[in-house]
This record gives structure tokens, sequence and C-alpha cells, in this order.
């Protein structure tokens, strides 16, 4: 299991990217959460197979329609275990 903090920049606050990722998420298996960062940028720190990590990580590239992605961050972190996938305010 390996987690990864996300810090993604764009249009993603006001768009449905936080719900969009928890249903992602959850549809490959991976736990963690979700927020949004009074900056502007969308913060998720995600837990799981590397596999699944590496699929959420490509989706948050693109994120949902109404979104655009100017640019992602990836830092690799230690290990969090989560239960489920949560979105914080």
């Amino acid at each position: 299991m390996k987690t990864y903090r996300l810090f993604i920049t764009g249009k993603v606050q006001g768009v449905n990217y936080r719900s969009s990722a928890r249903n992602i998420a959850e549809q490959l298996r991976i736990t963690g959460t979700v927020r949004n960062v009074q900056s502007g940028e969308v913060e998720a720190i995600v837990t799981g197979d590397p596999e699944q990590v590496h699929a959420f990580i490509e989706w948050a590239k693109k994120g949902p329609a109404m979104a655009r992605v100017d640019d992602i961050v990836v830092e690799e972190s230690s290990y969090q275990p989560f239960d489920g996938f949560t979105i914080t305010r």
C-alpha cells in the first residue's frame, strides 16, 4: 500500500471535483480524503494499491467535465490508513 498527497490547481473548486474524486476513489477501492484549500487548490491524500492509486492520479490530471486542471503536484507520503474516502471542508 502506498500513500500520495496531490495538489491540484486550475478551475477545480465549484465544479464537483471533490465529489467526483470520492466516486472515482470508491470505484478504485482506494481510501483517503479530499478538500478545498483556501488558495483555490484541491488537496487529496490517497492510500491504496500502487496500480489503483496511479489510476486515480491519472484521473486527477483531468478531473470532472467542468474542471480545468492546470497543474498537479504529486508527492509520495508516509503510509496513512484511512477508513473509506471522505470529503473534508
